[in-house]
């Protein structure tokens, strides 16, 4: 049976590193989002000025997304999705965007639902290290001082969300993938 399984959570946590690692090894299309498709339209959302259309930009790609991993689990490949739906909730709701509930249950009634999902969270000092392993340092140093509060407000609606949240502050890649692997298929 194919396999569908989300890796959501927050900058520095350890995402794509993980879904990268879990799609490879058990050789698993492996999807992010948004997608390269909308990497040319994507910066004209970054505007805060803009919250509900960036909220609409990134639930219209994970709705394109959607269809992308149906036509792939209907040919009987399994996926690994960097970043869903649950992503673009909570974000959005810790900036502040009023998303209701409605809203929400129409757009899970619209989209794949994953076989697992789960959000990785890390103490904040670690994501700053992570982030600037990357050789992004000045990335590293505007994300803890503005955007600490954010990324916890983040975690709080993932939780809110009943999105299992996975600590990955003292573990090692291999080690997340080797726990999502035993959770997701069982």
């Amino acid at each position: 049976m194919s396999q569908f399984i989300v890796i959501d959570g927050i900058d520095g946590a350890g995402k794509s590193t993980v879904a990268e690692m879990l799609a490879s090894t058990l050789g698993y299309q492996y999807l992010k989002s948004p997608g390269k498709e909308f990497s040319g339209v994507r910066e004209y959302f970054e505007n805060p000025d803009l919250m509900l259309a960036r909220f609409y930009f990134y639930a219209a790609t994970t709705l394109y997304l959607s269809e992308v991993i149906r036509q792939e689990l209907s040919a009987g490949n399994s996926v690994v999705c960097d970043r869903y739906i649950y992503s673009t909730i909570a974000y959005h709701r810790a900036m502040g965007l009023d998303i209701n509930n409605d809203t929400v249950k129409k757009l899970f009634a619209t989209l794949v639902k994953p076989t697992y999902y789960c959000a990785l969270a890390a103490d904040f000092e670690v994501c700053k290290q992570r982030i600037q392993q990357r050789g992004v340092s000045s990335r590293a140093d505007q994300w803890l001082e503005k955007d600490i509060a954010l990324q916890q407000n983040v975690v709080e609606q993932f939780r809110l969300l009943n999105v299992p949240i996975i600590d990955t502050s003292v573990l090692e890649p291999i080690q997340v993938c080797n726990f999502i692997s035993n959770q997701a298929i069982k």
